[in-house]
């Protein structure tokens, strides 16, 4: 059975509140930190000014600094101090027993700050007063324009007259410097989501902008949101000028420089008139054309510049400004003499007209300097020969020697010197030779035992670069280097078992060198064995001539006819491919 004693306590208990000890604090330390190294513990200040620390488990306050809050110790952790609540402070209590004033609490930097738009700012706002009829207030500010100190005064503004029908439009509301509104339409775009801010009018001189309005299609009323009033920035506003006649400059200095700042001119706007008066006065800056010429070549001559050279030309008041490593332009069209190149230079050649392959003759250069050669319009018989000077190299080459030559419409290549005597390739973009030639009409339908024959071509489907010939059933080297030949032959129906077919290809300047050759047996079924050279490689030089034979054990075996071409028949063909 309880006792009294136990009665009453329980009794007290439960009539009394959670928290012991009550009292209010601030928040943070004397160096004001408010958080610890514990999570959910924050510094405070006690009235007798003890710091202690504080456990934000239950109220979950701010971490703000000289925050006042309420702490207290509950019945369950009696040892242990815990934010209850914030205290609600306020300067002084309002009138009537209505909520106290607080505003400090809702100004920057507070933890409650209240952020406003420009809109919220009465002088110079524009809100909506009758959305369905499109009227908007302007409401009045003193404002100082050019004119001086002038008054807008609040008043309606209608808009009606501006909704659009189609599409969407800025219009914007301006006032003058007299205070003076008026509307300014803008040019209408497609919809009202694509709008940016060049479709903003621009005041003309003499307007101010107050506020932009966004009208478009199926706009059923105005909206608040459908307004900007942007945040004017000082002189920003609008343009200024002022003119001033000569005669009423009453500070005139023989020249600029004399100019010593002793004699006021005036107010700032007067000064800034006499100044550019006499800026465009040339007797001002220099005495005549001459005088500006010089001051300003003096700028340039005499400093030390990086990566670029600059030259002031006195006897044509010129200034010659050239970048390091930067190539000029030059079209070039030789036709009987050579070219002697330019170091940084880009040469776009039309060799289209050489009556003979000439010369591109490459000189002596400084570390660094670049000649590129372009082919804007190449030549079916002649060619540009790329070749070093007298003493010159190209990629370590022999002095003086041709390195390789250029025809083809497309090609390119860039030198640097790393020398002062030799050049390296540095791009290359030379276009491979490629050509083919085979017989579409009808077989070769004889030829004698044994006896090697030339291969009757009278088709040409591939032949870049211009090697095919027809007319000597030969492909004729333009330009020296390594080069891939292919030769498939199929003979004719009448090949008998057990006899021999074989292919040969020569070259050399004359096409006398045997250089490739292949034998095949015929089996039983004859006429569809193949005799096939594929990419045998071969070191040609310019004017080399690569002839393909054939020769049979029987007399009278011919070729078969190559369906239009088609090497995919199995038919006879003849190829070659250059390796750059």
């Amino acid at each position: 059975m309880p006792t009294l004693k136990n009665t009453l306590h329980k009794t007290i208990d439960d009539r009394s509140s959670e928290w012991l000890d009550r009292q209010i604090v601030w928040l943070g330390d004397y160096a004001q930190d408010v958080l610890t190294d514990v999570p959910g513990v924050l510094y405070a200040r006690q009235i007798n000014g003890k710091v202690i620390e504080v456990y934000n488990h239950t109220a979950m306050v701010p971490a703000t600094f000289d925050l006042q809050v309420l702490i207290g110790r509950s019945k369950t952790l009696p040892t242990t101090w815990q934010i209850i609540a914030i205290r609600e402070t306020y300067d002084t209590p309002a009138g009537g027993g209505q909520l106290a004033y607080h505003h400090t609490q809702h100004e920057y930097p507070s933890a409650d700050t209240v952020w406003i738009d420009r809109k919220q700012v009465i002088p110079l706002t524009v809100l909506v007063s009758d959305s369905a009829n499109f009227i908007v207030r302007v409401y009045g500010a003193v404002i100082h324009t050019a004119s001086g100190v002038r008054q807008v005064s609040t008043q309606l503004v209608d808009l009606s007259s501006y909704v659009v029908t189609v599409g969407a439009k800025f219009i914007t509301i301006e006032t003058d410097d007299e205070g003076v509104l008026t509307v300014h339409e803008g040019t209408a775009f497609d919809a009202p989501e694509i709008g940016t801010y060049a479709d903003i009018p621009v005041p003309a001189t003499g307007k101010y902008l107050i506020a932009y309005v966004l009208l478009y299609d199926g706009q059923a009323v105005l909206s608040d949101n459908d307004i900007r009033v942007p945040f004017p920035l000082p002189g920003a506003a609008r343009s200024h000028t002022h003119a001033m006649d000569a005669a009423d400059v009453t500070y005139t200095p023989g020249v600029l420089a004399d100019w010593d700042y002793s004699n006021d001119p005036g107010d700032v706007e007067d000064g800034l008139d006499q100044l550019a008066e006499r800026v465009t006065d040339i007797e001002a800056v220099g005495g005549s054309t001459e005088g500006i010429q010089d001051i300003v070549g003096a700028m340039f001559s005499g400093n030390t510049e990086t990566g670029i050279t600059a030259d002031y030309q006195d006897a044509d008041g010129t200034i010659d400004l050239i970048v390091a490593g930067a190539l000029t332009n030059s079209n070039i069209s030789p036709t009987t003499a050579n070219v002697s190149a330019a170091v940084n230079t880009r040469y776009f050649a039309d060799v289209s007209g050489l009556t003979a392959s000439r010369n591109f003759i490459v000189p002596a250069g400084a570390v660094g300097d670049i000649i590129e050669l372009n082919i804007k319009a190449g030549d079916d018989t002649y060619a540009l020969i790329v070749i070093g000077d007298t003493g010159i190299t190209i990629n370590g080459g022999s002095s003086a020697t041709e390195w390789s030559r250029l025809f083809i419409t497309g090609e390119t290549i860039q030198l640097i010197a790393d020398t002062t005597s030799n050049w390296i390739l540095m791009i290359d973009k030379r276009i491979p030779c490629f050509a083919e030639m085979d017989r579409i009409t009808t077989s070769i339908t004889t030829n004698s035992a044994g006896t090697k024959t030339t291969v009757d071509w009278n088709n040409i489907p591939r032949n870049r670069g211009e090697l095919a010939d027809t007319t000597n059933d030969r492909f004729n080297i333009r330009r020296a280097g390594q080069y891939e030949v292919s030769f498939q032959y199929r003979p004719a129906n009448s090949v008998t078992d057990q006899k021999y077919i074989s292919i040969i290809l020569f070259g050399g300047a004359s096409g006398a060198t045997e250089f490739g050759y292949a034998v095949n047996r015929v089996g039983a079924t004859g006429a569809a064995t193949l005799c096939v050279i594929s990419n045998r490689p071969v070191t040609c030089a310019v004017a080399d001539q690569i002839i393909a034979q054939f020769a049979t054990e029987e007399a009278n075996i011919g070729m078969l006819r190559n369906d239009a071409g088609d090497q995919a028949t199995g038919g006879s063909w003849y190829s070659i491919k250059e390796v750059l």
